[in-house]
């Protein structure tokens, strides 16, 4: 089981340097990749056990509906931070899909911080693990944000819903197993090979897509508590539901988060900055003591805020970010890219 933060910060938290951190401007899209030994269920070992596969009635790799899956989108709202969550691997609003909420019926913000202020800090991000799986590495993403392509879907409608739970009452059903204010769980697969929306050939060597045969079960929480509202805590359980043993495993989030005011759509990603910082000095540590605490925070900003921007456009001032907060793993290798989309992004 592995968690995973979005997290925003006031801007003067973090100050980076041009020696800590690898920076980029224009449009950049960050991604960390979570090396890991083992996850679920298989510890200590550099494998992922076997289960029973969840389509006993296919072939491995294969998922069989009567109906398309149900992608489903709806927001965590109920902290400062508002932030889109899709059944397919992705949050954000990938696709452009503002909607409507599965629960409320309105539009869906793909991230908005502080809430209420008409500022964007992503357009999607995405779950991707790969893996070596009998002879073969492969790898299964939520999306890829270059080709436009999906490979994680839900089940059909009445098997594949997010699912909506609560701490709020405890009169109501969805109190039963609630964790925050505001939990969604989301379950998804990466075993469909045709029928599939958005599902297409590798663009290297033009196969179809090779599952991993995984299931994935998405939890992620929201508070409005004040020391709690500015981040949404994800959790993922990784099941294999194949035949093979999955070894050499490593989990990665991919991240296209374009910041501006939403009225300065069609410019406002092109200044953006990304960096990733491993370490922060120690605030409880000794004065001149040198401790850090390791942090491991993939962040992105506008490069100056837009402050001096003018009515319809607002400023953007704030540092939004992405860190892993725990695994099942007491050995963890981090790393962290960036993708630039802009050809001059160098000049």
């Amino acid at each position: 089981m592995i968690s995973a933060l979005f997290i925003s910060y006031p801007r003067a938290v973090i100050r980076p340097s041009l020696e800590q951190d690898k920076i980029m401007r224009h449009r950049v899209r960050p991604q960390i990749s979570i090396g890991l030994g083992v996850l679920a269920m298989a510890l200590g070992g550099v494998q992922i056990a076997q289960s029973r596969a969840a389509f006993t009635s296919a072939p491995p790799g294969t998922q069989t509906t009567a109906a398309p899956p149900a992608v489903q989108i709806t927001q965590h709202d109920v902290g400062n931070i508002v932030l889109g969550i899709q059944n397919n691997g992705t949050f954000g609003d990938y696709d452009n899909n503002k909607g409507p909420d599965v629960f409320t019926g309105g539009p869906v913000k793909a991230c908005e911080f502080p809430k209420g202020s008409d500022s964007r800090y992503l357009y999607a991000g995405a779950f991707w693990i790969g893996a070596v799986s009998g002879r073969d590495t492969l790898v299964s993403v939520g999306a890829d944000g270059w080709r436009n392509q999906h490979e994680m879907f839900p089940e059909q409608a009445g098997l594949g819903e997010i699912r909506y739970r609560s701490i709020t009452d405890p009169s109501k059903p969805e109190f039963d197993g609630a964790i925050s204010e505001e939990d969604f769980v989301a379950v998804y697969y990466d075993t469909c090979t045709r029928d599939c929306p958005g599902l297409g050939n590798d663009v290297t060597d033009g196969r179809p897509h090779r599952p991993l045969n995984i299931e994935v079960t998405q939890r992620s929480f929201a508070w409005s508590y004040s020391y709690a509202q500015n981040f949404v805590l994800f959790d993922y359980a990784i099941k294999n539901i194949g035949r093979n043993r999955l070894k050499r495993v490593y989990m990665g989030i991919y991240v296209d988060a374009d910041v501006y005011t939403t009225t300065n759509e069609n410019n406002g990603a092109q200044d953006d900055i990304c960096g990733f910082r491993r370490s922060l000095p120690a605030w409880y540590a000794p004065s001149g003591s040198g401790w850090e605490d390791t942090v491991n925070v993939a962040w992105i900003a506008d490069n100056d805020g837009d402050l001096k921007s003018s009515p319809p456009l607002g400023p953007v001032p704030n540092v939004t970010g992405t860190r892993i907060v725990r695994t099942p793993s007491d050995s963890l290798e981090v790393s962290f890219k960036w993708l630039i989309s802009n050809t001059d992004a160098l000049q």
